[in-house]
């Protein structure tokens, strides 16, 4: 089951990269989205 922490932190991590266009905020993004995945 997903862990709501992990999302929160992707939402995080993806509007700092909306914000600033930093790519590290983007490749974070993607972890985190993946790391949720293989908990499944």
């Amino acid at each position: 089951m997903h862990d709501k922490r992990d999302f929160g932190a992707a939402k995080l991590a993806w509007e700092m990269f909306r914000k600033t266009g930093n790519i590290s905020y983007y490749m974070l993004y993607k972890e985190l989205l993946m790391e949720g995945k293989r908990r499944k």
